[in-house]
């Protein structure tokens, strides 16, 4: 023992120069990975998910199948011959599904009936809804930092801009350390019921630290809320998706109210207000020009 720490003594300072050295190497690279795959994901968005996502969405939402035919036709002699897109999305998964896809595709060429279209159409929905799931999570990759950017910036007053800068991370702070104390918490009962007393020492201290973080917590938590009320986030609740999965289109079209449930009153709200915006200026100024 004293001979680690006569070589702490002695060494200390180049010991901890060459930690911070070390670690210093480790951030730089770990920020590079990052920028890179940034980069990485923000081409894939606009190169890739983007443009596969909308055109398959085009393609469903035609009525006729002459017009589905076409546009399928186009689709696959885009991508077909150029996998650009497809490889760019990373998504192994997904580039098999394309193959199948595009396998079936000319089998219903070969022969045009309903039954080799059903098998296509439910594929190519298939395909559809895992582009989605890239897309929207690519997006949510590449953008979030914009909201709170936003909401920072759009404040005139610099200390504004400043105050909320320091809360975010003081936010973030809380938060991480309240799932920190989550875990000591359930460390010092575990160790209270199987009578060890190992962690006894720090009883009162995890006591103590608890009773602070939850203050500090709730002041966070309700924070954020007002944060997310003035702001009005675009972003659905837990209550609005749950109400969405129990309650039927069929029954929300028969019953409009409900909408308000599924949907949420903001989406509503503004849907009034533009119907009311359209019959005000739009509406007269369309059924002239029709006339």
């Amino acid at each position: 023992m004293e001979a680690i720490l006569t070589c702490l003594k002695d060494y200390g300072a180049l010991l901890g120069s060459i930690v911070a050295v070390i670690l210093t190497s480790i951030l730089v690279m770990q920020r590079n990975k990052l920028k890179r795959n940034e980069t990485i994901v923000t081409e894939s968005l606009m190169e890739a998910s983007g443009s596969l996502f909308f055109s398959i969405k085009s393609i469903l939402n035609k009525v006729r199948v002459t017009d589905i035919t076409e546009e399928l036709k186009d689709f696959f002699d885009k991508y077909s011959k150029d996998h650009n897109a497809l490889v760019k999305l990373k998504d192994r998964h997904i580039i098999k599904r394309f193959v199948e896809l595009e396998e079936l595709y000319y089998v219903y060429l070969s022969e045009k009936n309903s039954e080799n279209l059903d098998r296509l159409m439910t594929k190519f929905i298939i395909l559809k809804d895992n582009i989605e799931q890239v897309f929207y999570t690519e997006h949510k990759v590449v953008n979030k930092e914009i909201r709170w950017y936003l909401i920072v910036e759009s404040k005139k007053n610099i200390w504004f801009r400043m105050l909320f800068r320091g809360y975010r991370y003081f936010s973030h702070t809380v938060i991480f350390a309240a799932f920190l104390d989550i875990i000591m918490v359930y460390l010092t009962i575990t160790d209270r019921l199987s009578e060890e007393y190992r962690l006894k020492g720090i009883y009162y201290l995890v006591f103590s630290f608890s009773q602070f973080i939850s203050i500090l917590l709730g002041f966070v938590l309700f924070v954020n809320f007002m944060i997310h009320i003035i702001t009005e986030d675009e972003k659905d609740n837990w209550g609005t998706k749950f109400c969405r999965f129990i309650i039927p289109k069929r029954l929300v079209q028969r019953y409009p109210f409900l909408r308000r449930f599924t949907e949420g009153d903001k989406e509503v709200n503004s849907e009034k207000r533009a119907i009311k915006e359209y019959e005000e200026k739009y509406k007269e100024w369309i059924n002239r020009e029709r006339r």
